[in-house]
């Protein structure tokens, strides 16, 4: 006789002991009971964690495209808005500055006499007198209640009164407002006006 203890148990060996205190568990690992759903599923984790890896770089791209849109959209706005300022200094507070810059031009076009046809004058005569000053360079214009404003870099000093001289021979008033010297040029700005106001013509 070998002298072992021995248990007889009574049970199925394929239900779950409920001896805690068992010198082995066989039921444990792969061998481990589960449920039914947990083996069901089972196959299908690896798809879902490929299915959770897409969802979550899709997510990622998405949103590096929102942000970068976000800010081009901002930076685009922030140019317009300074434009619209920029061109039109009697704004007080901006909305849409593409709307707001269109109808801008459209009132400064049709409001009181001269219109359109004033502004393309005053731009042909401009555009004269600069092609007989050498090296002048247009930076900024404005128009505004008839007058243009223009901001110039000349070459030399005395190549604004040249200009000016050159709008007064074309027709136009002239008005030296500002002149700096800077590094060998000098950079000013000039107001003008029609010498002979253009009569008003009636809307249609």
């Amino acid at each position: 006789m070998l002298a072992l203890p021995l248990r007889i148990e009574t049970g199925s060996i394929w239900d779950r002991q409920a001896d805690l205190q068992a010198p082995l568990n066989l039921l444990q690992g792969r061998y481990r009971q589960t449920s039914e759903m947990t083996s069901a599923i089972r196959p299908f984790i690896p798809a879902l964690v490929m299915l959770a890896i897409w969802l979550a770089g899709n997510t990622v791209v998405d949103i590096t495209d929102w942000w970068q849109l976000h800010r081009q959209h901002t930076a685009y706005r922030e140019e317009m808005t300074a434009i619209l300022l920029d061109s039109f200094p009697e704004t007080k507070t901006v909305l849409d500055p593409a709307v707001q810059m269109q109808r801008s031009v459209d009132a400064l076009l049709t409001r009181g006499s001269g219109g359109e046809d004033e502004l393309v004058s005053m731009l042909a005569k401009t555009a004269g007198a600069l092609r007989a000053t050498p090296r002048a360079r247009m930076r900024k214009l404005q128009y505004a209640e008839h007058v243009l404003t223009l901001e110039l870099s000349w070459p030399a000093p005395g190549s604004p009164d040249a200009f000016k001289s050159a709008l007064e021979t074309a027709g136009l008033r002239a008005e030296i407002l500002s002149l700096t010297p800077r590094a060998g040029e000098v950079d000013g700005r000039v107001r003008l006006q029609m010498a002979t106001p253009t009569p008003g013509k009636p809307r249609s």
